[in-house]
């Protein structure tokens, strides 16, 4: 379970802005009288939201707030006519793109600009304190970044894949994209993410999953993964884009 609070000494803003978000996401409010971690141990918390300047989740291994990251770094390369691993496995005239996993939201934002103005992104996060973060630090940066219009086009929904997949019309989407925690992490993210694999989703992909995304795709479905993973061997995918010394791959599956 998650809750909310404000940082030591807060502003009148800050307060009403975590009372906000509390009620709206029926998520316990916890008033700032001591540390985030004394007051986790006493409620039995995985997490805290805490409210500042900008909204950022504690927990006992860390802090994560939502940034531009590599999604920057990506979209420049980009535009600077380097190819981009998942931006090249999107085919031509596509239109609409859902991204099962929002996570960090590196991918959803890199394929926004890659895609353009005339694009629709959907992305999907089941984890509350996630989607509150993203959400929030998505409208933040909008309001002053130099990406906002790329931001502007992210449809960020608090919703499970498979539930949101079911609901879907056949051929409804041009391209389903997967990337799902993986079981072992890549060595260089083990301390860095901690914090926000504390509250991320695990939910894993089926075969049930994976027939429900194949019916809504209009083109393709793709899926990063572990080079190893169990999944390129159990499923009939058209193609799997490896490359020596990475430690992902992509999976794709024609639709």
């Amino acid at each position: 379970m998650i809750g909310i609070t404000t940082i030591p000494k807060p502003a009148e803003q800050n307060i009403a802005q975590a009372r906000e978000i509390a009620e709206k996401f029926s998520i316990p409010f916890f008033e700032r009288k001591e540390s985030c971690k004394k007051c986790m141990e006493e409620n039995n918390l995985d997490g805290l939201i805490v409210c500042g300047k900008e909204l950022f989740l504690k927990t006992k291994d860390g802090e994560y707030k939502f940034h531009l990251g590599m999604a920057k770094l990506r979209l420049l390369q980009l535009k600077r006519g380097s190819v981009d691993r998942l931006c090249k496995l999107i085919p031509e005239s596509v239109n609409t793109f859902l991204d099962c996993t929002f996570g960090q939201g590196n991918d959803s934002i890199v394929v926004s600009g890659f895609l353009g103005e005339k694009s629709r992104i959907i992305s999907l996060e089941k984890s509350k304190a996630l989607y509150i973060i993203g959400k929030y630090g998505i409208k933040k940066i909008s309001e002053t970044d130099e990406y906002q219009d790329i931001l502007k086009r992210i449809e960020l929904k608090n919703e499970d894949f498979f539930t949101y997949l079911k609901k879907a019309e056949s051929k409804s989407i041009d391209v389903v994209y997967f990337d799902t925690m993986f079981k072992h992490p890549v060595k260089s993210e083990k301390n860095h993410r901690e914090a926000f694999r504390k509250c991320a989703c695990y939910d894993k992909l089926t075969k049930e999953i994976l027939d429900e995304s194949i019916r809504v795709a209009k083109k393709r479905v793709i899926i990063k993964e572990r080079p190893f993973s169990i999944i390129f061997r159990k499923y009939n995918f058209s193609y799997i884009d490896t490359k020596k010394g990475q430690s992902v791959a992509y999976g794709v599956i024609e639709t």
